[in-house]
C-alpha cells in the first residue's frame, strides 16, 4: 500500500515537472527584449522610427545561440540601452521558412548571426558568432554609422553613382558577406563605369565576378569572364591568377589532364608563386 502511494506521488511530481517545463517561457522571451517572430511587424516597427531591425538567426543545435539567449540578450545594458532603440526579429534559420529564406538571401553560413537591417530590409552590417553583451552594444551602435558598414557604403554609392572606386568598395563588402547577387551587380557596374581600368578596380572586378560565377555553379560564365579579363588586361596580376581559377574549373569537371597542362605552364612561368606546393602536389597525382 505504501509502495503504491509512493508511486502515485512520484508520478504526480513527474507530471508537475513536465507541466512546468512545457509552460516555462524561453529565456529570450522574458529578457525584456520584445522579439518579433515575423518580418512584417518588425519592419513596420522600424518604419515607425526604430534605427534598424536586429535580426537574430539561430538554429536548434547551435550552442552559442543558446548562450547568447542566456547571457547577451539578458544583459541589462543590451535590454535597457538597445532594446527600445531597435526592432528585434528572431528567426530559426532552418525550421522557419522565412528564416531559411533570409539565411539564403544574405549568404549566412554560421550561427548565431545577427543581421542589422534597415527599414527596407537591406543589410547595414552583421555580427557573426557569439558576442558578449559589452561588445554587442558597441558593435551595434558603431555599425549603424561605421564607414565600413554596408549601409554607409550603399549610401555613398547612391550619392556618387559614377564613381567606380566607391561602387567597388560596396561590391567588395557584398562579396565579403557572400551576398553574391548584389556583389555581381556592383562589380558589373564598376566594369561598365571604368572600361579602361583607370580606377585600378576593373580587372579585379572581372576576377571577382568570375569567382561569383564559380561559387554559383555557372562554370561557363566563370571561364568566359576569366578569358575576358586576360584579353583586356593581360599584364594584370589578376590575369595571372585567372589561370589558377580555370584549372579549378577543369578539376571540378574531372578534366584532370587539361588541368595539369594549365598548372604545369603556370608553375613554369611563376615558380615562386605561393600556391606552388599545392600545384606541384596536384601535378604528381595519377
Amino acid at each position: 500500500m505504501i509502495k503504491n502511494k509512493l508511486l502515485f506521488v512520484l508520478g504526480g511530481l513527474i507530471l508537475l515537472v513536465a507541466f512546468l517545463s512545457c509552460n516555462q517561457r524561453p529565456q529570450s522571451e522574458s529578457s525584456g527584449i520584445e522579439w518579433h517572430s515575423d518580418p512584417q511587424s518588425a519592419f513596420a516597427e522600424a518604419a515607425d522610427g526604430k534605427q534598424a531591425v536586429l535580426t537574430f538567426l539561430y538554429t536548434d543545435w547551435c550552442g552559442y545561440c543558446r548562450q547568447m539567449d542566456q547571457t547577451t540578450f539578458q544583459d541589462p545594458a543590451v535590454v535597457g540601452q538597445l532594446g527600445p532603440e531597435y526592432s528585434w526579429l528572431r528567426l530559426n534559420a532552418e525550421t522557419d521558412p522565412v528564416g531559411a529564406e533570409m539565411r539564403q538571401r544574405f549568404g549566412v553560413t554560421g550561427f548565431p548571426t545577427v543581421l542589422i537591417l534597415d527599414e527596407d530590409g537591406d543589410e547595414i552590417d552583421r555580427l557573426q558568432g557569439f558576442v558578449p553583451a559589452p561588445q554587442f552594444v558597441q558593435a551595434v551602435e558603431e555599425s549603424v554609422s561605421s564607414p565600413t558598414s554596408v549601409g554607409f557604403l550603399r549610401k555613398q554609392a547612391e550619392e556618387s553613382p559614377d564613381d567606380a572606386e566607391i561602387q567597388y568598395r560596396l561590391a567588395m563588402k557584398y562579396m565579403e558577406g557572400r551576398m553574391y547577387e548584389k556583389a555581381r551587380e556592383q562589380f558589373s557596374k564598376v566594369i561598365d563605369l571604368d572600361p579602361g581600368n583607370r580606377s585600378g578596380a576593373t580587372d579585379s572586378s572581372l576576377y571577382y565576378l568570375a569567382e561569383i560565377h564559380f561559387a554559383t555553379q555557372n562554370l561557363a560564365g566563370t571561364v568566359e569572364t576569366l578569358e575576358s579579363l586576360q584579353k583586356r588586361f593581360p599584364e594584370s596580376e589578376y590575369a595571372k591568377e585567372a589561370d589558377l581559377m580555370k584549372a579549378e574549373v577543369l578539376l571540378y569537371t574531372g578534366e584532370m589532364d587539361e588541368a595539369k597542362k594549365l598548372l604545369a605552364g603556370f608553375i613554369e612561368a611563376y615558380p615562386d608563386h605561393p600556391s606552388g606546393p599545392q600545384i606541384r602536389e596536384i601535378l604528381t597525382q595519377q
